[in-house]
This record gives structure tokens, C-alpha cells and sequence, in this order.
């Protein structure tokens, strides 16, 4: 009896062995699937987080947990910064875990930067949610289409939009910092794509060294540049038809290691110093200068506060060099400098950008929408075989909100002290096409949705060319035949211009955004300053009356409340802005607003 229990025990045992063992495997597909448990070792990672993976083993899922309440604790408990460091550990102990990530990023940006009462702190906070999905999550799950989009629509929505008190102040930020990088909103992508491959520094290297130029061979070979780049690319020797030209084997050996150098370490202070060494020892004069213990570390931080090359660096430059070769040497020491800035610390891809400028016009870079139209292109370039329909949508909203307040301008050019916002009409053609290609590239049902998006930019894109007056009436025009064309038979649309632009333009100023009212406002101010000049003061003073009446309608309806989340500029800062842009000075703007006076 005894014997016959403990054989029906024994085999209960195995039965559930097997069962646990089945459900474990089950267990951990779906674990690995959700990405809780890591089938990839990681490579890279701070040393803190290598040491503590290490040490948890399997036990880091249970560590994360334990963190997360913590975490969660310290928010209700408003200990934001010791909720944060928790979080972050808790994300990192599981990097591949891309929702933990979302969900701290989506947490700092949205719920604690509100509970915070000044626009620094809330700031503070934004910059910290960006940077978790920037820095952290996509370096570790560089596929995932969810954590682009997140962050396109960070900038698209928390700081391009009106929802929050403080956005203002975000894209004022934003647009500081992007100044500091770029130096400007519209940067030379292609003179940052080809900087670590100069073809001007090579050849004065190689007729320095006494081999002949470079580009005398180019010329005898019927070869360009960018041919010998991409053969030691490939990892091929120099072309034939370069090689026979050459005696001398130094030449060939410092092309290629010039050319390897530039791809494999573009970024490297010492490729920096290769490209210079025609002109002169760069490392001795950043050692030279007049602080202690100058290196390359200190000489680039120098430069990220203050946006432009040490003035003791540029002086012993000039002092080594002359003037004219000295503006040579500065210029790429600069371009290097910002290369290395925009990549490192925002990742941004000078490619991406050239082709965004490409394919959609010039945009602003230092407008937040810009950025979020930036991630949204680098997450569908992941797999453009299977493009995201949500990152698709992130680029053709970020399109349209360029197109109403796509362009900065600064009320004080010389110490940027406020940055606005204004119109970039030139993108309409982009998002024409931007939402009619979407329109065929989906299915039925999402492709209507682009469908209905364009005609109602369409719309928007009437009334803006109507209120330029002459200059704007074709392309008013052609929106009004665009929007028969998607409208067949709807008769609000069989009607002249000006009766549907003066119709559509009364009926929504009640539900227009800053944004679109400052378009409106803008275009008004551009016409009276354009008939102004012509000497057509009547003209004039009528288009300046309507901006006046559209600002005034704007300001009494959104008093009090959170309607103040965005208030426009003092008129005459308008005014002054938009007809000295137009005008080309502050003086004629001075002399345009005596002569409407008088």
C-alpha cells in the first residue's frame, strides 16, 4: 500500500514539474517578449548600471519594482527629485523595458512639471522627461516606433501647443539653446555632413608634405571626391585611376588614412587636429591658452556656454596665422566644435536635417516643431517599408503648425531676449503634399483621414494668402479650387474668395489659437506696410484697421482663465516687428508708422 502511495505521489510530483516547467517557459516567452527580461547582454552601459546588473542577476526585475514604489511614494510624498533618481534606476535596470521609460518620461514632463507653480521648474522638468526618451530609451530600443513619437510629440504638444501655462517658456528655452547650437535657424546641413571629409584641408596637407594637390588628380582621373570616399567605405583601396597617376606611395597612404580617420572617428578631437595640420599644431595652441590646465575638454566646455570659440583661443589663432588664414582655421574649429554638440548631447543627425530640408523647404530649427517634424522622419526611416501612421501623422501636424508659426523672430536680435513666433507660408506646398501622398499610401479608412486633414488646412490656408492681400489671392484662389476639388457640390464652397475667406475668417476667430491669429494679425501688418510704400495710405490704414480689430477681438476673448495661457504681444511690438521684417530696417518702420499718423 505503502509502495503504491508513494508511486502515485512521485508521479503527481513529475505531473506538476512538467506543469510548473511548461508555465515557466510560458512565463518567460512572454516576459521576454514585453522586454522585462533581457536575451541580449548589455554593451556599453554606465558602470553603475553594469555593476548593478551584475550583482542583481535575476533579482533586477524585482529591484525595479521595489523602485517604483519608492518612486511613486516620493511624488506623493513631493520629493521630486528623489522620486526621479528612483525612477531612473528603475528604468535603467531594465533599459529594454521601452514602457517603464515611456511612463517616467510621460511623468516628469506632463504631471510633475505642473505641479510646480514657475515656468523655470516646470522647465526643468520638461528637459528631464526629453532627455530620459533621448538619452536613455532610444539608445537602448532604437526600433521602437512608440518612443519616437513620444518624443516628437513632447515638443509637438507640451511645448508647441497652448495646454500648458509656461509653454511660452519652453519654446523661448528651446530656441535659446538651439541658437547657441546652430547659431542661427537655418543651418548648412551639407558643410556639417562633409566637414570631417574636407577635400580643401586634404590638399593643402599634400602639398604641404610636397606630393602634389589633390585636386589636380581628381581632374586627371575624372573622378569626384565623393568617389574615393565611398571605395574606402567599401573597404577598397583608392581607385585605379587615381593610383596610376601617383609616384609617391606617401601620397596614397596619408589620402586613406585621412579618409579612413573621417569615417570611422569624425567625432575625435584628434581627426580635428588631422584636418587642421596643414595650418598648424592645434592641441599646442588650445594648450597655449592663458588658463590652467587648458585641454580639450575645458576648450569645448568653454565653447557650450558660450556658443562661439574662446576669444584668448581665436587671438593666439590670428596671432599664429594672420587674419585671413586664421578665419579658415576658426571656421572649421567652430563647425567641428557644434558637430560634435548637436550629436553628442542632442542627437541630432546633420543628414536627417538636410534631408528634412530637402523634402519639406527650410524650416526654422530652432522651432520646437521643427524637432518633433525631426523625430518623427527618424523613426519612420527605422523601416520605410512598414511606415508608423502615427509618426506619419507627427510630421504632417508638425508641417501644419509651421506653417502657422514656423519662423522665430527675435524682438532684439543683438541679446535675444524674447523670441516670437511667426508664419512660415512657404511650407504650404509641403504639406499639400505631405498629406495627399498620405492619403494613397494608407488604406481606405486612414487614408481618409488625411483626406479630411488637408481640406481642412485648406481652409486655414485660404483665409491666411487672403489676409496678404494681392500678393496672396492665387494661392487663395487655388486653395478655394482645392477644396471644390475635395468637396464636389458642397455649396460653401461655390462662392467667391473673399466671400468664404471674410465668412470663414468671422466665424473662427472665436476658436483660432494664438498661433493663427498672429498669422492673420502678421499678414495684415505685411500688406499695410507693402501699400504704405507704394504710397497708398488708405489702403494702408485699412489693412492696419483690420489687424487692429483682429488683435482687439483676440485680446477681449481671452481674458482670465486659462484663455491666458498664450497672450499675444503689445500691438505696437507687433507692429514694429513685422514692418521692420518687411521693410528691411527699424527706421523705415519708424518713418511707415509717422507717415499713417500724420
Amino acid at each position: 500500500m505503502n509502495a503504491v502511495k508513494s508511486s502515485t505521489l512521485a508521479l503527481a510530483a513529475l505531473g506538476l514539474f512538467a506543469a510548473a516547467s511548461w508555465q515557466q517557459q510560458a512565463l518567460t516567452r512572454n516576459a521576454t517578449a514585453a522586454k522585462l527580461i533581457d536575451d541580449q547582454p548589455l554593451h556599453d552601459a554606465p558602470s553603475e548600471v553594469m555593476a548593478a546588473s551584475a550583482t542583481l542577476g535575476a533579482f533586477r526585475g524585482l529591484a525595479a519594482n521595489w523602485l517604483w514604489l519608492r518612486s511613486i511614494r516620493m511624488q506623493d510624498e513631493q520629493r521630486y527629485h528623489e522620486s526621479y533618481e528612483l525612477g531612473l534606476w528603475a528604468v535603467r535596470l531594465q533599459p529594454r523595458c521601452a514602457s517603464a521609460a515611456s511612463y517616467l518620461s510621460w511623468n516628469m514632463a506632463y504631471n510633475i512639471s505642473v505641479a510646480l507653480p514657475s515656468p523655470k521648474e516646470r522647465w526643468f522638468w520638461v528637459r528631464r522627461g526629453i532627455s530620459i526618451l533621448r538619452d536613455e530609451a532610444l539608445v537602448w530600443n532604437p526600433e521602437d516606433d512608440k518612443l519616437y513619437h513620444q518624443l516628437g510629440w513632447t515638443f509637438q504638444h507640451k511645448m508647441g501647443q497652448n495646454l500648458d501655462d509656461a509653454n511660452r517658456y519652453y519654446k523661448t528655452q528651446w530656441s535659446r539653446e538651439m541658437q547657441a547650437l546652430l547659431n542661427g535657424g537655418y543651418p548648412d546641413w551639407q558643410g556639417y555632413i562633409d566637414l570631417p571629409m574636407s577635400q580643401n584641408l586634404l590638399d593643402a596637407r599634400l602639398h604641404k608634405e610636397k606630393l602634389g594637390g589633390l585636386e589636380a588628380v581628381l581632374k586627371a582621373s575624372r573622378l569626384e571626391w565623393k568617389v574615393l570616399i565611398e571605395t574606402r567605405r567599401a573597404g577598397n583601396d583608392l581607385p585605379l585611376e587615381v593610383t596610376r597617376l601617383i609616384k609617391d606611395p606617401r601620397w596614397i597612404e596619408i589620402t586613406s588614412d585621412f579618409i579612413d580617420r573621417g569615417l570611422k572617428h569624425p567625432l575625435d578631437f584628434d581627426t580635428l587636429q588631422q584636418l587642421l595640420s596643414p595650418e598648424l599644431d592645434l592641441h599646442k595652441v588650445v594648450q597655449s591658452m592663458p588658463r590652467p590646465e587648458a585641454d580639450w575638454a575645458l576648450w569645448e566646455a568653454e565653447f557650450r556656454r558660450s556658443g562661439q570659440l574662446p576669444r584668448d583661443f581665436t587671438d593666439l589663432v590670428s596671432t599664429q596665422l594672420g587674419p585671413s588664414r586664421a578665419l579658415i582655421v576658426n571656421s572649421y574649429c567652430d563647425r567641428f566644435l557644434r558637430l560634435r554638440w548637436m550629436k553628442q548631447v542632442y542627437r541630432l543627425d546633420p543628414i536627417i536635417c538636410a534631408d528634412i530640408d530637402r523634402k519639406y523647404g527650410k524650416l526654422d530649427w530652432r522651432n520646437s516643431d521643427t524637432h518633433g517634424i525631426y523625430w518623427g522622419e527618424a523613426g519612420l526611416r527605422r523601416d520605410p517599408a512598414k511606415p508608423d501612421v502615427q509618426l506619419t501623422r507627427l510630421v504632417g501636424h508638425g508641417l501644419m503648425a509651421s506653417f502657422r508659426a514656423g519662423r522665430i523672430v527675435s524682438y532684439n536680435s543683438e541679446t535675444t531676449e524674447l523670441f516670437d513666433w511667426a508664419p512660415n507660408i512657404e511650407v504650404y506646398d509641403a504639406c499639400m503634399k505631405n498629406l495627399e501622398d498620405n492619403s494613397k499610401e494608407y488604406g481606405e479608412a486612414q487614408g481618409q483621414t488625411f483626406l479630411t486633414a488637408l481640406s481642412n488646412f485648406q481652409r486655414e490656408a485660404l483665409v491666411a494668402f487672403w489676409f496678404e492681400g494681392p500678393p496672396g489671392m492665387e494661392k487663395a484662389t487655388h486653395c478655394l479650387m482645392e477644396l471644390r476639388r475635395l468637396n464636389p457640390g458642397n455649396p460653401e464652397f461655390l462662392v467667391s474668395v473673399d466671400a468664404f475667406a471674410t465668412k470663414e475668417a468671422s466665424e473662427n476667430l472665436n476658436s483660432m489659437d494664438e498661433a493663427q491669429v498672429k498669422m492673420n494679425i502678421g499678414s495684415c501688418i505685411s500688406q499695410c506696410a507693402y501699400w504704405g510704400r507704394l504710397g497708398e495710405k488708405q489702403r494702408a490704414l485699412r489693412y492696419l484697421t483690420m489687424a487692429k480689430n483682429v488683435y482687439g477681438n483676440y485680446t477681449k476673448q481671452t481674458q482670465g482663465g486659462n484663455k491666458e495661457r498664450r497672450p499675444l504681444p503689445p500691438f505696437d511690438t507687433i507692429f514694429e516687428n513685422i514692418a521692420t521684417e518687411v521693410l528691411g530696417s527699424k527706421a523705415a518702420a519708424d518713418a511707415l508708422r509717422k507717415y499713417l499718423t500724420e
